[in-house]
């Protein structure tokens, strides 16, 4: 099974309020889910900040000049930032 990153939408819950958050994550190719490490990240990244509702895998895969590209834009600045903290 081969693997990509794709941009997914995060929607989580802090006990309040609901959210959705961008994140870049990985996902077998053709299914409609992350694979298990891509999900231990994730759970490492929020741990304290609420509770992973739903995951939602939005576009086509991303290329590695896809997800730099992001970097310094206004909408992805936060998503690349998630990204190397999670994967670098």
């Amino acid at each position: 099974m081969e693997e990509r990153f794709y941009l997914t939408k995060v929607i989580w819950y802090d006990g309040t309020d609901a959210y959705v958050s961008p994140f870049i994550l990985k996902a077998v190719i053709g299914e409609d889910t992350i694979t298990e490490e891509s999900r231990q990240k994730l759970d490492d990244y929020m741990t304290g900040n609420g509770e992973i509702l739903k995951i939602d895998i939005q576009r086509g895969a991303l290329t590695l000049d896809d997800i730099i590209a992001l970097k310094g834009t206004t909408d992805g600045d936060l998503t690349y930032y998630r990204f190397s903290q999670m994967y670098f």
